[in-house]
């Protein structure tokens, strides 16, 4: 073989093999520049900053890391919180809704008052009234303070209901129910042991000249929005509101007030609930 032929094959040769290297070496220069060598193990810490080249001036981790799982986002306390159902969060009312005395008892067909329950401290009502009308002392009072105001704003009340015992409560039902019917009577407010009548904290209300007495066209009159802006402010909230039926169980009632008390008055009225609402104790099916 030609030796001019052999040397160019050779320094071919020599020539790959130095390439190779070269080209080599470029990449390991690329992936750990100035020689270091590659880190052996993740840090599991949080990310610290990193001061920059520029005095002054830090760069701060793009986010926090979970200690331990380094590829783990950081928590969201919004997010993994655990959700409990509002229904199944127990409600506590700040008053006694439940105590036969307590003023703001709260009273329907699922959260009856015992059949022996009798106000110790009834008493006459000093307002107008078809006959002798008997209340609490502090709805008493509260509602003589109502009646006052109202006509001097021209609304002149007199009221038609107040206590009513257990007995009353059951003899009306019954008149009802025989002349109107189960159906009708079911929505009532004549339920024996159910009714805030027998509380002495419940008045049926009505104008003075006796127009629409016990009718839910006693709303129609001008002076009734009066009634229900104002009668909050001495403790009194209406009871039986319209299209609240399927709540309180009771057919609408604007004459009925119920006595809770100034401070409850002004909160269950802003509220715009019934008291089954504004207390979590809806009327069971």
């Amino acid at each position: 073989m030609d030796r001019k032929f052999v040397w160019k094959l050779w320094t071919v040769g020599i020539l790959s093999v130095l390439i190779m290297l070269g080209l080599g070496y470029l990449t390991y220069l690329n992936k750990h520049p100035g020689g270091t060598p590659a880190p052996t193990a993740a840090v599991s810490t949080p990310t610290p900053a990193v001061t920059a080249s520029v005095p002054g001036t830090t760069v701060q981790p793009e986010s926090s890391f979970v200690p331990g799982c380094p590829t783990c986002p950081p928590d969201d306390p919004e997010k993994t919180a655990p959700s409990v159902p509002e229904q199944d969060i127990p409600y506590t009312p700040e008053v006694d809704i439940d105590s036969d005395d307590s003023i703001t008892r709260l009273v329907n067909i699922s959260y009856p008052v015992s059949k022996d329950y009798v106000p110790a401290d009834l008493r006459k009502v000093n307002i107008p009234s078809a006959a002798d009308e008997y209340l609490r002392e502090e709805a008493a009072a509260a509602l003589e303070e109502l009646y006052q105001e109202a006509r001097n704003n021209q609304a002149y009340l007199r009221i038609v209901d107040g206590y009513r015992s257990y007995s009353e409560q059951l003899d009306l039902y019954t008149y009802y129910e025989r002349v109107h019917g189960k159906a009708y009577t079911e929505y009532v407010d004549d339920h024996p042991g159910a009714s805030e009548h027998q509380l002495g904290l419940a008045a049926d209300l009505g104008w003075y000249n006796g127009n629409c007495e016990l009718n839910p066209c006693i709303a129609t009159y001008p002076q009734y929005q009066w009634l229900l802006d104002n009668s909050y402010k001495y403790g009194w909230i209406a009871r039986y509101p319209d299209k609240k039926t399927d709540v309180t169980h009771i057919t609408y009632s604007p004459w009925h007030f119920r006595y809770v008390g100034k401070e409850e008055a002004q909160k269950i009225h802003d509220s715009g609930l019934t008291m089954e609402e504004y207390y979590h104790r809806p009327v069971k099916n």
